[in-house]
């Protein structure tokens, strides 16, 4: 029997609920005082720590390890002082160091780094000063890496530099890199020879880079000439078309021979040069070059076809409208035709073909 009606509980059965361990408001609001309170001391306790003393001092406190590192990165950052990076833990210390050798220019601060680090440190600072020199204090194979990167910064503009690298086959990348750089700046073909006759996958991306940078992506010299060919024969190629001398084209070989010539012979003469790529062949040939530059390639040698053999229909073959648009306007350039510029769907493109072509505002 109950003792007492109605809803509320008895004390007995109060403890009862308590025993089986569920919170009344009262101790609720005692976990919710101490728990404020806890929270208090701690903030109370960084703030103690963090003020006061010398700002070293006052990062070193910091208890939590990634706000500590970061804020001595900080502060070696803003005072130029890269012993303070010897204060962090881990892997970061290298990096302070580095990026304060960076800001100072100065090769002897990497010698704080560990042995891991010192390497990045020196190679990072000869690539941002450009300056070989920097990589002496290295041994092998970082020292050729180191003095590779600092002359590809200075985009390999003097070739006896490349005589500095060690190890052999980084030395030969960075002797053809400047040789086809100064084939490029003088416009001579005479350094073209320097470079080697066989297929040569790095070479042939680093001369299709600096293709788009000479022609422009929409231009066929910028991916035929990535075919199987070698970077001896690509060289000649874009000199050819960069000093407008088809002469230069008896330089190259294979397909590339005859598409060189094909491109720079004038309509009159045009007739003469024989054509025998077709349609057919465009897969193929461009099976094999860089993915990034595959439609590129499908233009170029569309495009080529299309010019060739004045043939407008050609050119809508070349799936991305851009580049089929830049199809129908070199028909109507090379043949001064504003007819082919009919075909343009873009009104603005339509109008720049029709410029092309009456030679207004034109180079070709």
């Amino acid at each position: 029997m109950r003792l007492f009606s109605g809803d509320g509980a008895s004390s007995g059965e109060k403890d009862n609920s308590a025993s089986h361990g569920e919170i009344t408001s009262r101790q609720r609001m005692t976990l919710l005082a101490i728990a404020a309170g806890v929270l208090v001391v701690i903030a109370l306790f960084t703030l103690v720590a963090t003020s006061g003393g010398t700002p070293l001092t006052r990062c070193t406190r910091i208890i939590i390890q990634s706000q500590r590192s970061s804020c001595l990165f900080e502060l070696a950052n803003t005072t130029g002082n890269a012993t303070v990076c010897l204060h962090i833990s881990g892997s970061g210390e290298g990096g302070c160091i580095a990026n304060v050798a960076l800001q100072q220019n100065n090769v002897s601060l990497c010698s704080l780094s560990g042995n891991a680090t010192f390497a990045a440190c020196v190679s990072a600072l000869g690539e941002k000063e450009r300056n070989p020199s920097y990589c002496s204090s290295l041994q092998d194979p970082y020292e050729s890496i180191c003095t590779y990167a600092a002359l590809q910064a200075g985009n390999f503009s003097n070739v006896g530099e490349c005589s500095l690298i060690l190890n052999g086959s980084v030395r030969d990348n960075c002797t053809y890199r400047s040789y086809y750089n100064l084939a490029v700046s003088s416009r001579s073909g005479a350094y073209c020879s320097y470079l080697p006759t066989t297929f040569n996958s790095s070479l042939i991306n680093f001369i299709l880079s600096s293709s788009t940078q000479l022609f422009g992506i929409a231009n066929a010299s910028l991916t035929i000439s990535s075919l199987n060919t070698s970077p001896q024969s690509y060289c000649y190629y874009n000199l050819a078309h960069l000093t407008s001398n088809i002469s230069l084209c008896s330089m190259t070989t294979g397909q590339l021979k005859m598409i060189c010539s094909g491109q720079l012979s004038t309509p009159s003469t045009q007739q003469n040069v024989t054509f025998n790529i077709s349609v057919g062949q465009v897969g193929t040939l461009c099976a094999n070059v860089p993915v990034g530059v595959q439609n590129e390639c499908d233009y170029g040698i569309y495009s080529y076809i299309a010019v060739a053999n004045r043939n407008a229909s050609v050119c809508g073959l070349i799936p991305t409208g851009a580049l089929q648009y830049s199809c129908y306007a070199a028909i109507a350039g090379r043949y001064k035709n504003v007819t082919y510029c009919s075909y343009i769907g873009n009104a603005t493109d339509r109008i720049l073909c029709n410029s092309q072509a009456l030679g207004v505002n034109s180079t070709t």
